[in-house]
């Protein structure tokens, strides 16, 4: 303890030491052993920098696979189409209003096949391909047995 000193005296004359700066932190891991060596006074291990807060897409992530971009706050994991087949059917129908109806009946009985097991959607389309392809390969097959008939009337010449 320092004595009092009287009021009237001059703050030069008391000597006040100067502020010292206060010694670096020394690194003490935790409670120590008791036959273990006292912890080292030394310089403080590096701290390395703090993760991004935000991630920025498309670069990668702690947690992302090689080439494949970081998952995203709030995104849904990628959706897996439980009719794969569904384009079977709309092919089916597609191809019969173009008119190919031999198309159209392949796709049509392996879009509605598929619709069956479970693989596919839209059984109807297949299916309105499928009678519209038959309509068109009935058709085609008529119109060529009337074009076949109605040459073969003119060029038959009897004597």
């Amino acid at each position: 303890m320092r004595p009092a000193e009287p009021m009237g005296s001059d703050a030069a004359a008391s000597p006040t030491p100067a502020t010292a700066s206060p010694a670096p932190p020394t690194f003490m891991p935790g409670p120590v052993a008791a036959d273990a060596p006292p912890p080292v006074a030394g310089p403080t291990p590096p701290t390395p920098p703090p993760p991004p807060r935000y991630a920025q897409p498309g670069s990668g992530g702690q947690n992302a696979a090689p080439g494949q971009p970081a998952p995203q706050y709030g995104a849904h994991p990628p959706a897996v189409n439980p009719y794969p087949k569904s384009w079977m059917n709309i092919v089916a129908l597609v191809t019969s209003l173009v008119g190919i109806g031999l198309a159209a009946i392949i796709f049509g009985h392996l879009g509605v096949a598929a619709a069956n097991r479970g693989e596919a959607q839209y059984k109807g389309l297949g299916i309105a391909g499928l009678v519209i392809g038959y309509l068109q390969l009935v058709l085609g097959a008529l119109l060529i047995l009337l074009f076949v008939v109605a040459f073969s009337q003119g060029t038959v010449t009897t004597n």
